[in-house]
């Protein structure tokens, strides 16, 4: 009895040495030591993160495809737990896959069962500063769905890293900055700053740098981007710090861009950044204006931007202001070709455009204006054009364009009319 008592007690002693071992091992060490070359954890994911279970994410209102499964059309997002399955070749790490939502096991893949989150991002970080190509961006993603990770800091360091992939740093930098959250991003806008202010850096990593400082929470982000603004040492920076800049709902923004356009400092590369971001959808009614206001002062490249800006915006002194430009034969030839089909496209009005067809003699412009009044479709297009397709002292050219544009359009008097040509 009393060997019987020892024995079950040694045999109890084992096992919890044994437990105490299998608890004490890491997450990297509990991943190698797996059996099967397809191994499956899941961890905690963080707020705007939900899935359908098979490989389809959705993370911050943006969607992700993991390769696991079949797309979803996503009409339902589960919220739940980040399932991560990591495909091994021997040792070596070949391929992370993430999906979130219903927990429903891969078939041979061998699980090991919840983990905390943080333990999840820190070995996710691990194997992002040891590996390369796809896996290694796939990892860094992994970092970003782990709830309540904080890995910031590290993050900014793969990103600042030049011996790594631009892929991997861009990855890394970007989501730093999405995962900065409000507690973070006086912090994250300083180092973004450094980043995009850095001459002996990757452009690309910059411009990453400029969208991360666009997409921080609270103000800190927009400050900096218009203190960079200002560096018109460096034409390339301020106008991607205004691109930048353009995309933030911040309502300091379009003042910011109205006091660059006119500031006759500004280089004619970054004015056209910003002529274009004055102009993109958020543009607004005085936008449109301002540009309109300093137009007489721009080169034919910044007066091209302008055209298509205004024309963006799409109010009604813009549409007349677009027929003024077309009309104006002082304006360069592709300059007034483009006004045409911009304003075209902003609501010209059919009679707007047969005046202008009337008022221009270059067969070109014709030509366009042809084009629009066919676009155009409306009883008074087709007016117009029935009676530019009768003329026959115009420019063949033009009027052939009419005619085949008039067949086009199926109106029963381009029949009679076409009938009427041949027969003659």
């Amino acid at each position: 009895m009393r060997t019987r008592a020892w024995s079950s007690a040694g045999a109890l002693t084992l096992a919890l040495a044994a437990a105490s071992v299998a608890a004490a091992q890491t997450l990297e060490q509990k991943v190698a030591r797996a059996s099967g070359d397809v191994v499956q954890f899941h961890f905690a994911a963080r707020n705007g993160v939900c899935g359908d279970g098979r490989g389809t994410l959705r993370i911050d209102g943006g969607y992700w495809s993991t390769s696991y499964g079949n797309f979803s059309d996503m009409s339902t997002c589960t919220v739940g737990p980040v399932r991560a399955l990591v495909t091994k070749d021997g040792g070596d790490v070949i391929r992370l896959q993430f999906v979130a939502g219903p927990l429903t096991p891969a078939q041979g893949a061998t699980d090991i069962g919840a983990v905390g989150a943080n333990e999840a991002a820190r070995y996710f970080l691990s194997l992002a500063s040891k590996i390369e190509g796809r896996p290694a961006r796939s990892a860094i993603l992994g970092i970003a769905l782990a709830d309540s990770a904080d890995l910031g800091d590290d993050l900014l360091a793969l990103a600042r890293d030049p011996n790594r992939s631009r892929d991997l740093r861009s990855s890394a930098l970007t989501w730093a900055a999405r995962r900065a959250g409000p507690s973070g991003a006086d912090r994250m806008a300083t180092a973004l700053d450094a980043i995009a202010r850095d001459i002996n850096e990757r452009q690309a990593m910059r411009t990453s740098a400029l969208n991360g400082l666009a997409g921080l929470e609270g103000p800190a982000g927009v400050a900096a981007l218009m203190r960079l603004t200002e560096r018109t040492d460096d034409a390339w920076l301020l106008g991607e710090a205004a691109d930048a800049l353009s995309r933030s709902n911040d309502a300091r923004v379009r003042p910011q861009l109205r006091k660059l356009l006119e500031n006759k400092s500004t280089p004619e590369a970054s004015r056209v950044k910003v002529i274009n971001a004055l102009g993109n959808s958020d543009g607004t009614v005085r936008d449109a204006a301002a540009i309109r206001a300093a137009y007489p002062q721009f080169t034919d490249k910044e007066r091209n931007a302008a055209v298509s800006a205004v024309a963006n915006v799409g109010d009604r002194a813009s549409v007349t202001w677009l027929l003024e430009r077309a009309k104006d034969p002082a304006e360069a030839m592709n300059i007034r070709h483009n006004a045409i089909q911009r304003a075209a496209r902003a609501g010209a009005k059919a009679p707007e455009l047969s005046a202008l067809y009337d008022a221009v003699i270059e067969r070109q412009l014709r030509e366009v204006i042809v084009d629009a009044l066919a676009e155009d479709g409306s009883k008074p297009a087709l007016d117009k054009l029935l009676t530019i397709a009768q003329n026959s002292s115009l420019d063949g050219n033009v009027r052939r364009r009419a005619i085949t544009k008039l067949g086009e359009s199926g109106d029963p008097r381009a029949k009679d009319l076409l009938q009427t040509i041949i027969n003659r």
